[in-house]
């Protein structure tokens, strides 16, 4: 499941931890550089569709694993 959002990520990052989500490894990553492209088959393509959400969220995304662990926040710089 991915959402965009126009909160910032710091923003989205105080939510989490709020529900005591906890953060490992870096807690933001950029869009390119983001691990939600490890073991994916058609980087060219979710990347993409990625940058879609990342504009019409206004640069901010959270992306969820199919078991919901873990979720990964990303920006467009």
């Amino acid at each position: 499941m991915i959402f965009s959002s126009i909160n910032t990520s710091y923003e989205i990052i105080d939510f989490f931890e709020k529900f005591h989500f906890s953060i490992s490894n870096d807690s933001i990553s950029d869009l390119k550089q983001s691990q939600v492209f490890e073991g994916t088959w058609n980087r060219t393509q979710l990347f993409s569709t990625l940058k879609i959400a990342c504009e019409l969220g206004k640069g901010t995304l959270c992306c969820f694993a199919h078991d919901a662990d873990p979720i990964y926040i990303m920006t467009q710089k």
